[in-house]
């Protein structure tokens, strides 16, 4: 079977109906970053079968991305939006549209996942999303080492985004790990898989976690 080929909704998630609705296929997800988890969220919300998906990134895939980023050795020197776009049409048939460049005041709609590397940015395009009233959540995964935590937040809600302005800092506070033990894939894995979690919940009028964190070094996972 090809990438071209037709599938039929029903048939590929059948197993999956009572748990994602596919009217909410093709919802708008915006996903600012495609690096190690916003790579594999990519691929994980197509999997789940949603179509209508944008990625911006104006970095290239370097050495250093195999171990925990979606890329594969082919890809090394080339913008990491454009190849998470092929991989996911390789896997899934979806066409994602990329953006081989920083997000910069481009229009947003749907969902936002902030999936970038510096606080700065974060809160740069976190400002932008309070502009636009097309954006009705964020969701904003930080990891490192065997720590991640993600927040779900409803911009339209006053007390969500106020929860979530308390959890900006300056980048210069951010605790620096050693260059050996920033990051490894199945954690990126477990946050990945809770963004799209989270993206399900929201979709699908659940109740979702404002913040949730997990420290995989001792299997420890709090919500809020």
């Amino acid at each position: 079977m090809t990438t071209e080929t037709k599938l039929e909704t029903n048939s590929v998630f059948l197993r999956q109906l009572d748990i994602f609705d596919k009217k909410h296929f093709d919802y708008p997800i915006c996903i600012i970053g495609a690096g190690a988890t916003g790579s594999f969220v990519a691929l994980a919300l197509a999997k789940m079968g949603m179509t209508n998906i944008k990625i911006w990134d104006d970095d290239y895939v370097e050495e250093h991305n195999f171990p925990n980023q979606l890329f594969r050795l082919k890809d090394l020197n080339s913008y990491k939006s454009e190849q998470t776009a092929k991989i996911v049409k390789s896997f899934t048939g979806t066409s994602i549209k990329y953006h081989n460049c920083k997000y910069i005041k481009q229009p947003l709609r749907g969902l936002v996942i902030i999936a970038v590397d510096t606080m700065k940015c974060r809160k740069s395009i976190y400002e932008m999303c309070k502009e636009s009233p097309d954006v009705t959540h964020i969701i904003d995964p930080r990891t490192a080492s065997e720590f991640y935590r993600v927040y779900t937040i409803n911009m339209e809600l006053k007390t969500e985004r106020e929860f979530y302005e308390q959890f900006f800092y300056s980048d210069e506070d951010t605790t620096q790990e050693p260059c050996t033990a920033q990051a490894i894939i199945y954690s990126v894995l477990f946050a990945a898989g809770t963004v799209a979690n989270q993206v399900k919940q929201v979709l699908s009028n659940e109740d979702y976690k404002k913040e949730i964190l997990a420290d995989l070094s001792g299997y420890m996972f709090l919500t809020k």
